[in-house]
């Protein structure tokens, strides 16, 4: 991947015209003296439109949006109480588009605000009154938002401002927080350019690439709250594997979701170098993205459960049986029991999902027992509805998949992000995975259970990395952690077998009796 540090970004520059002319002259030479690219209205052809719809155009295909405001607020748009410049701001704002404010000194604005008063001849009281009251708020925002500076728009001012801009570019594509991985341009001669034009010209490989665009929502998912999952994932391993190995638990099944790709990815790169060349493990999942990574990185025996191909309409590259994606119910509106099509899929499912002990065995080896390592799209902890506390999902599949799994009863690792623990159940809108016919209380009892909950710190934007700023990072890990094991207090789950910090970030590992006592943590 190219770093956001050698691409060309679009930078977008949004102002008033006229009193402004100087300053924007000097933004654009300083975007395009940093080695970036301009979009503003002068660097716009004759013929394009300088309206809403041809605005957003030009808006759209940009990374950063720079506003340089003035004293004066601009014309209003018909029917509306906001400027063009106002308007594009909202814009880049609802799209999560970073914004770098220029705005002029509280006391140049001040006198500049009188001129403008006193040019405007052609405006009554209450428009000119409406405008300064407008210009005003507007400042008022972009002060409270993301990256502000204030210049001078002076010949020494207008050099200070190419240099404030110079920076707050670098500051924005230096902090991985502000932009996507996909912002900006690359060269056609850099390997990442250059690798899209060799899978381009490889058939196969181009249908392979197209089949795994189809998973959309994967893709989104495995970039959000990515510190947290790192975390979870981190600590899991560490904690876990010396466990793991001892009870002789080779037999290790990652469940779908983007979530489990990073606990996979991490069984990937911290434990499959450390395996001695005479210990047998079996791998198997339902989650494409781990069953790519093992079998072309890996050694290891991986094998898709159940053995069928993605949904190509399902856009989180899970595997299920195809009866799964026909046998659809809608969501529930009240609790209630598995309909008997629904119980026929779990049985046809925990037969499946059962310990697989066709593999071959070295001599005096001993058998192998099977762990789950699963997610899920949320955990409510209190609802009034009983049947609806506990994990829920939003895909009919999933529940069954998931229910199947329980039905094992071998030992459960369920992930989950510190954000999604405590989410509410949401009726019309969620499957929740146990009900009356297998009650969640009994399941925090009697399967034994874990429940891995990652956790990230942000960084504070433009603050360097002191002795203060770990000081205080550590502090707010301590207190996430504290905040997290008394909402698995509330479980019946003893939140202290383990926790872990990463840096930018940490988790917790609660269990319940059962999973203790298959590994004892003091051992």
């Amino acid at each position: 991947m190219i770093p956001l540090t050698d691409r060309k970004l679009e930078v977008f520059i949004g102002s008033t015209k006229e009193d402004l002319k100087d300053a924007r002259e000097a933004v654009i030479r300083a975007v395009i003296e940093a080695g970036h690219i301009p979009s503003g209205m002068e660097l716009w052809s004759a013929n394009a439109s300088t309206t809403q719809v041809g605005i957003l155009n030009h808006l759209d295909g940009c990374d950063v949006h720079i506003v340089i405001l003035g004293a004066r607020y601009g014309s209003f748009l018909q029917k509306s109480e906001i400027s063009f410049t106002q308007w594009e701001f909202n814009k880049s704002r609802d799209a999560g588009r970073p914004v770098l404010a220029f705005l002029l000194e509280e006391n140049e604005f001040k006198k500049a605000l009188e001129e403008e008063d006193k040019n405007e001849v052609d405006l009554d009281k209450t428009e000119k009154e409406r405008s300064k009251k407008a210009v005003r708020e507007f400042r008022d925002i972009l002060k409270s938002k993301g990256i502000c500076r204030f210049f001078s728009n002076t010949e020494a001012g207008r050099m200070n401002l190419a240099r404030l801009c110079s920076n707050a570019i670098i500051e924005i594509v230096t902090n991985r927080q502000l932009l996507p991985e996909d912002a900006g341009w690359m060269r056609a001669s850099e390997k990442d350019a250059e690798i899209v034009r060799q899978v381009r010209k490889n058939p196969f490989l181009n249908r392979i690439i197209d089949r795994l665009h189809q998973f959309s929502t994967l893709t989104d998912r495995i970039v959000e709250d990515k510190e947290a999952k790192e975390a979870l994932a981190k600590v899991f391993w560490e904690v876990m594997i010396g466990h793991i190995k001892r009870k002789h638990y080779r037999n290790i099944f990652f469940e779908s979701g983007s979530t489990i790709a990073y606990v996979s990815d991490h069984f990937y790169s911290d434990v499959i170098p450390h395996i001695l060349r005479m210990e047998r493990w079996n791998i198997r999942t339902n989650n494409v993205l781990t069953l790519l990574q093992l079998i072309l990185h890996s050694n290891i025996r991986v094998t898709p459960v159940p053995s069928a191909a993605p949904d190509p309409n399902d856009k989180y590259g899970a595997i299920f049986l195809p009866d799964q994606h026909s046998a659809r119910e809608a969501f529930p509106l009240e609790p209630r029991r598995l309909f008997k099509s629904e119980q026929d899929l779990v049985d046809k499912l925990h037969n499946q999902l059962k310990n697989d002990k066709t593999h071959t065995k070295l001599a005096n080896e001993p058998s192998q027992n099977q762990i789950f390592l699963v997610t899920t799209s949320g955990l409510d902890l209190d609802h009034l509805k009983i049947d609806f506390r506990g994990p829920h999902v939003g895909s009919h599949a999933n529940m069954i998949f998931k229910r199947a799994l329980f039905t094992i009863k071998s030992p459960v690792v369920l992930f989950i992000n510190e954000k999604k623990l405590g989410d509410k159940f949401k009726i019309g809108s969620c499957f929740p995975i146990f009900g009356s016919d297998l009650p969640w209380k009994k399941v925090l009892i009697e399967i034994p259970l874990a429940i891995c909950v990652g956790f990230s710190i942000p960084d504070t934007i433009g603050q360097s990395i002191s002795e203060l700023i770990l000081s205080q990072r550590k502090k707010a890990k301590e207190r996430t952690a504290i905040r997290i094991k008394e909402k698995l207090k509330l479980l019946g789950l003893d939140p202290t077998y383990a926790v872990g910090f990463t840096e930018k970030g940490g988790a917790i590992i609660a269990v319940n009796d059962a999973f203790k006592k298959k590994f004892p943590r003091d051992n």
